[in-house]
Parts: C-alpha cells; sequence; structure tokens
C-alpha cells in the first residue's frame, strides 16, 4: 500500500511531502474537569475532547534523488527561496538558484519602472513556475516583462546553412540546439 501526507492550504494550494516522516505525533487534549464533592471527595468531569494536533519531523530534499523528482524540487527551491523585501540582487540569487547561473537575464529600467527577465530555452520547462515567483515577490509599481529568450541570429551564426537545414523554423526558434548554449 502507498502512503502519502498532502498539505492543503486555504489559498486552494497543496503540497505533498516528498518524503514521509518517521513517526507522527498526535496529540488530542482533553478538556476534563476535577471537582471536589462532599463525601465523596475529587472528581473528574469528562468533557469533550479539544482539538488533534499533528506534528513531525522531515526534510524536503535539495538534491535528485530517486523519491524527487525535477519539477518537486524546483517547486521546493521556489518556495523555500521565497523571501520579501525585494532587492535585484536578491531576486538575481532566486533566479540563480532556479534557473542556473546562465539561464536567465534580468534587466531593470529604473526610469520606466520595467523590471525585463527573459528565462533561456534550456530551462524553459520552470517558466510557468518563474512566472508565479515573480508575480508573488516583485513589488505592485514595477512592470514585469517577463519571456522566454528565444533563439537569435547571433546563435544560429555559429552554424552553416547546411546545418540548419536539417530542422524546421519553429525548431530553430524554440527549442535548445544541439551544442548550442541557449
Amino acid at each position: 500500500m502507498r502512503y502519502a501526507i498532502t498539505l492543503t492550504f486555504q489559498s486552494g494550494g497543496m503540497l505533498q511531502l516528498p518524503i514521509l516522516p518517521e513517526k507522527l505525533k498526535v496529540s488530542s487534549p482533553g478538556k476534563n474537569k476535577t471537582a471536589t464533592v462532599l463525601g465523596i471527595g475529587e472528581v473528574l468531569l469528562l468533557r469533550l475532547k479539544g482539538l488533534r494536533s499533528v506534528s513531525w519531523d522531515s526534510f524536503f530534499p535539495a538534491s535528485s534523488a530517486p523519491y524527487v523528482t525535477g519539477s518537486r524540487r524546483f517547486r521546493i527551491l521556489t518556495k523555500a527561496t521565497e523571501q520579501r523585501p525585494f532587492t535585484l540582487r536578491r531576486l538575481k540569487e532566486l533566479m540563480t538558484t532556479l534557473c542556473g547561473e546562465d539561464g536567465f537575464t534580468v534587466a531593470m529600467v529604473g526610469s520606466t519602472f520595467t523590471l525585463t527577465v527573459r528565462v533561456m530555452l534550456k530551462v524553459k520547462q520552470n517558466y510557468d513556475d518563474v512566472e508565479t515567483l515573480l508575480n508573488r515577490i516583485v513589488p505592485e509599481n514595477l512592470i514585469l516583462d517577463l519571456s522566454l529568450m528565444y533563439n537569435q541570429h547571433q546563435t544560429l551564426a555559429a552554424f552553416t546553412h547546411a546545418q540548419l537545414a536539417a530542422y524546421t523554423h519553429y525548431f530553430l526558434r524554440n527549442e535548445v540546439l544541439p551544442h548550442g548554449n541557449n
């Protein structure tokens, strides 16, 4: 039988624990009272139980293992690294953690309050999660310009026309090229 622990948040989000805890501690405090009755002594007045609480110790693995999928690892890193206040330096640290050192570009134009973020094609599977993170941490007074960084002429210039003829236009624009740096 397969077991899982899934936390459900009031906002509608869900998080499944990637590693089950060794043990669960369940406490159910009673609201019983004692009273002294003449001729009998101290008696226990039974009441309804209080709210149950469940606690455990576990961890979120940050490295690949057979029990951790890549997308789960990415989502865990997204949640774990999110912090306020917003700074450009902190944003670059977050993006480096999530997309790798060369998996993105970030530019800020202060005069127009525009933050431009480009996600490289090699990490495009993380685009939706990057968008969710940026929508949560970027201040409302900034205009967020987020998109994929598609292959450009300078990337394609490293290939001969004969090499490029083997691919469709869509592939050349939207996919990671063999031996490419995109």
